[in-house]
């Protein structure tokens, strides 16, 4: 498929695109005391170099107690404006065109960070927080209309393009949209022409402050997915008010930070809400972006092609590969690095407090300090281990010029990698294995599968520098019964070597526990593909494919600490145990397992010993660093290594990240 419609120009206003990807707004916490620092200029220079059409930048708060969290932007202040100035000329240069997202956080602003209680369009708690904000009066609401347009005038002031309002994702201009949140009796509530008011009166005070040529952008949820909240009836006839108003292009999104249907996480099917976006831009004039796990370029473009939508908005897209637009316009699409949403590195980062960073992208947020220069001295490097940090490491040191040795145990590449992404909610994983296999591929590096690394083989390489990354190993635990038939290892059911049958007990609530979890329970299920077709054809009506869909084994996780998938980021966690509860997945914590017999397990809990019945068991527990190498060639090569969990067990992001730091100082 040609990429023709997305890399076609378009216009917003009097403002005129070069093509229809846009990066949507996206907190970082890289802007320290609410500034655009240098990391922040270059995070977004980057991404303006790599083809992007228009970057929408923020949330920038418009008032101290409106900040989201930690380093959020500001532009509360001309003090502002000149580093702001300095990130729309990096933008500006590199050939992008810039929008200043304006941002009140309402209830979800944190008393903690910003000294005075959250305000908001009614008293209704945050279960962010779990704060009870104070209503705005009247007076107040008036004083914030001209907050807003005071960050509209900093903004051009600092040379944004554009000016986009945030009435989405349950922050304060979407608190008085919703009746979820907007309880009040005065002009400003009760009909829905109360409710959207206050959105209205932004846009018109920032067009009359501004100019009617000064485009306004206003990022708007199709449905809030909170009972009681804004649905798509009310949303289409908000999205109509606004254009009225003088709105120039609608940033379409779906949910709110505290909905219970899952929005961005890995198990959302890509696109998988863009049939809302069709449904307003049947309601509208002005360009509708899309948004929401939109990762590639084909399926954007087969989006705009059908009409679904005017532009397409891509955020966690462009964290993962600045280089994305450039390389889909030149036809790379294989060396597009792939979001796989996992969230581990951004949103989750977001909600902790920490910068933003990326399990597929070692470089984001710190761009200037991660740049890819040709090694001083050549060298041959040889790499044990295949698994996402050899590879990665691999990677690298090829882009700088060494001589690359990859050396894999298995006869396929990926490591545990390979294990990842089985389960259809996790099958996201498969495209970063996908895309690595292929990077070391394209590169000049040997490959050398199904060989066994030992200390001779190593030697007669004579290499300059070797690089353990053989990953960690399974150790069965000392557990009565571990050899009984019915019981398996996490690989081998992974691997589809495991024979499942009834019921189903994972021994270990940890990710690959939970992996295991997802894989087994969805082994009942009709697959969706096929109650597609069923349906399609008449041979099932819609309920009884869904009941099928829904049909799964039982299957039982057993975990000793308090929590499952205790290392998860909040937003990560949350979308596993969406999955697991949606395919009613039983969670036992604070349980031992202490025995396994023939027809189950018996556990040990804080009140007693009590037998678990299960026909199959699932040893997920029990995994130890594999670095006997690395023991054995120290003092034997002039330079040794040791990265990932062959150093010490860590995620899968904290894995890639060693290996990109150490290719880059060999």
């Amino acid at each position: 498929m040609k990429l023709k419609r997305l890399f076609s120009g378009v216009q917003i206003g009097n403002l005129e695109l070069k093509n229809r990807i846009v990066m949507l707004s996206m907190q970082l916490g890289y802007a320290e005391g609410g500034f655009a620092t240098p990391p922040f200029i270059r995070f977004y220079e980057e991404r303006a170099k790599g083809g992007a059409g228009l970057l929408i930048v923020g949330g920038a708060h418009i008032h101290p107690h409106g900040t989201g969290g930690v380093n959020f932007l500001a532009v509360d202040d001309d003090r502002y404006i000149p580093d702001l100035r300095k990130l729309t000329e990096a933008i500006r240069t590199a050939g992008a065109k810039s929008c200043l997202q304006l941002l009140h956080s309402g209830r979800y602003a944190f008393s903690i960070l910003t000294g005075e209680q959250p305000v908001s369009a009614s008293e209704v708690a945050s279960p962010l927080s779990g704060e009870v904000p104070r209503a705005l009066s009247v007076e107040e609401i008036k004083d914030m209309v001209g907050l807003f347009t005071d960050g509209a005038r900093r903004a051009r002031e600092a040379g944004f393009d554009a000016v986009e309002i945030c009435g989405s994702t349950g922050y304060l201009v979407s608190q008085f949209l919703s009746p979820f949140t907007n309880r009040r009796t005065d002009a400003y509530g009760g009909s829905l022409e109360g409710r959207t008011r206050f959105a209205v009166e932004i846009v018109r005070s920032i067009k009359q402050a501004l100019g009617e040529d000064y485009p306004v952008v206003f990022r708007l949820s199709f449905d809030d997915y909170v009972e009681g909240g804004t649905g798509l009836d009310e949303t289409r006839s908000i999205a109509g008010t606004l254009e009225e108003a003088g709105v120039d292009l609608l940033d379409m999104q779906v949910g709110w930070h505290e909905a219970k249907v899952p929005t961005s996480a890995m198990l959302v099917p890509r696109a998988a809400f863009a049939y809302l976006a069709a449904e307003i831009r049947k309601e509208v004039a002005v360009p509708v972006v899309v948004t929401n796990r939109i990762n590639d370029p084909l399926l954007a473009e087969e989006l705009l092609q059908d009409g679904v939508a005017d532009l397409i908005g891509m955020a966690r897209a462009l964290i993962a590969d600045p280089e994305l637009p450039n390389k889909a316009r030149t036809g790379r699409l294989d060396e597009i690095a792939p979001c796989i949403a996992c969230n581990q590195g951004c949103m989750d980062g977001v909600f902790m407090g920490r910068p933003v960073s990326c399990l597929v992208n070692p470089a984001a947020g710190r761009e200037a300090r991660f740049e890819i220069h040709p090694a001083k001295k050549p060298g041959k490097v040889m790499v044990i281990g295949a698994g996402p940090a050899g590879m990665e490491a691999a990677r690298v040191l090829a882009l700088r010029g060494h001589e690359v040795i990859l050396v894999e145990r298995e006869e396929e590449l990926g490591g545990q990698l390979t294990l990842c992404g089985t389960a259809r909610d996790r099958a996201e994983f498969k495209s970063l294995l996908r895309y690595l296999i292929h990077e070391v591929r394209r590169l000049d590096i040997r490959i050398l599968t199904g060989t066994e690394a030992g200390e001779e083989s190593v030697l007669a390489h004579r290499p300059d520098v070797v690089i353990i990354a053989t990953g960690a190993r399974q150790d069965l635990p000392e557990l009565p019964g571990t050899g009984k038939p019915h019981v398996y290892t996490a690989a081998s059911v992974l691997r589809g070597e495991a024979d499942l049958r009834g019921r189903v007990a994972i021994i270990g609530g940890g990710h690959i526990g939970c992996e295991v979890a997802l894989y087994a329970a969805q082994r009942g299920a009709m697959p969706p593909d096929v109650a597609r077709f069923l349906v399609l054809h008449g041979a099932l009506d819609p309920e009884q494919a869904l009941a099928y869909m829904r049909r799964t084994r039982p299957v039982t996780i057993i975990e000793q600490r308090k929590k499952i998938a205790a290392y998860y980021g909040r937003t990560s966690r949350f979308g596993i145990l969406q999955g697991l509860r949606s395919r009613g997945v039983t969670l036992m914590t604070g349980t031992k397992c202490v025995e396994i017999c023939d027809g189950g397990v018996v556990l040990e809990k804080a009140n007693g010993r009590e037998t678990l019945e299960a026909d199959t068991v699932v040893i997920t527990s029990g995994y130890v660093e594999e670095g006997a190498l690395y023991k054995r060639l120290e003092g034997k090569v002039a330079e040794l290594h040791i990265i990932g969990d062959a150093k010490k067990l860590k995620s899968c992001q904290q894995a890639v990240w060693d290996a990109a730091e150490l290719a880059r100082n060999i």
